[in-house]
């Protein structure tokens, strides 16, 4: 769409077709691509707006609609979660090909807005349902190590986090 008039609801349009097109989905026998014209990942850093986030994360759920149950919490979008495998890091560990476990960071970006950062709001009873590979022998916070009380039912851990103030990392071991 072509940039129309700016202004309140009740004048603003002008939006025109232009022909060019802001997401392109390839399907294969087997799989599909998708390409963006534009660096999403690097406008969301520079800007912060959640429109550019939701854009990325509704072409994800269109191609992949069952990641929805992947990962679900009641955390607010103010705190930022990222999952990932690990691996300890030891010596001898510097040739494994196979994970540990996975470890859940949580920063909490309540009292961040854009240039400044303020105390970020203590947030309380996080529950965390993740889908994953196998199920755990331990999991604990990492910051205290302090063991953490977990449900596993088909393939899903259910963990709570009591209290996150800065930030927090769950730990799910193997």
């Amino acid at each position: 769409m072509a940039k129309g008039r700016p202004g309140p609801p009740e004048i603003i349009g002008g939006h025109d077709r232009t022909g060019y097109f802001a997401l392109g989905i390839k399907n294969h026998p087997k799989s599909k691509a998708a390409i963006f014209p534009v660096n999403l990942g690097r406008i969301y850093y520079m800007h912060g707006y959640q429109e550019h986030k939701n854009l990325l994360l509704d072409m994800v759920h269109h191609l992949l609609p069952e990641t929805a149950q992947n990962f679900q919490t009641n955390a607010p979008a103010r705190v930022e979660t990222v999952l990932k495998e690990f691996t300890k890091n030891t010596p001898e560990n510097s040739a494994k090909t196979t994970s540990d476990g996975q470890i859940l960071h949580l920063i909490n970006l309540t009292g961040f807005s854009g240039n400044t950062y303020f105390e970020p709001l203590p947030l309380s009873n996080l529950q965390f349902r993740i889908r994953l590979s196998q199920k755990p022998q331990k999991v604990f916070t990492l910051t205290d190590r302090k063991p953490l009380n977990f449900t596993w039912k088909e393939g899903t851990i259910s963990v709570s986090l009591a209290r996150l103030a800065e930030f927090e990392s769950i730990v799910m071991e193997w």
